[in-house]
């Protein structure tokens, strides 16, 4: 009787292993969803943040950041006309002398990607990023890249999770 205990004990915990895992897996379960049929993909969010066009996502307002200089606030996602390839878009990122850089082969969705990451030192007399945490995906389209930013600036909180999150839910259509 004291080994059929053990053993039903045993199997219980692993039961319950299982249901943590399964329970972890899907975070995103409860999250929002962005549809841009014009340049065709589907993205999750979650559910108290705010999304403008289904390009723009932050946590509120103020870090959602629309702005006529093309800044997207926190998290953006866009693609680039025929003329900037994926060796334009590196060039440009590497331009921030990130500290910390990180560029390492990913996929998005089911297309291969370039995953790049740091933190920005650039700064000029139209614009300052200095400070800034980058994690940027870039998707090589043959027409153009496609890019999901998150671009934190030193003073706001971290919601780089929320945007693996997101990036872990990203769909061509």
């Amino acid at each position: 009787p004291v080994n059929d205990d053990v053993t039903v004990i045993k199997v219980a915990t692993n039961s319950a292993k299982t249901s943590t895992k399964a329970a972890e897996k899907d975070e995103t379960a409860d999250w929002k969803t962005a549809t841009n049929s014009n340049v065709g993909y589907q993205i999750k969010y979650p559910p108290t943040w705010l999304e403008a066009n289904a390009a723009y996502f932050a946590p509120s307002k103020d870090l959602l950041g629309i702005s006529d200089s093309g800044f997207g606030g926190l998290i953006s996602i866009s693609l680039t006309g025929s003329g900037y390839d994926i060796n334009k878009e590196l060039a440009l990122y590497k331009d921030h002398n990130f500290t910390d850089y990180k560029q390492i082969d990913t996929k998005v969705g089911v297309k291969k990607a370039i995953k790049l990451s740091g933190i920005s030192q650039l700064e000029n007399e139209a614009i300052s990023f200095k400070g800034t945490k980058f994690i940027v995906y870039l998707v090589d389209m043959g027409e153009g890249t496609f890019i999901l930013s998150y671009a934190q600036s030193p003073n706001w909180a971290d919601y780089s999770k929320e945007f693996e999150l997101m990036v872990s839910t990203f769909k061509f259509i």
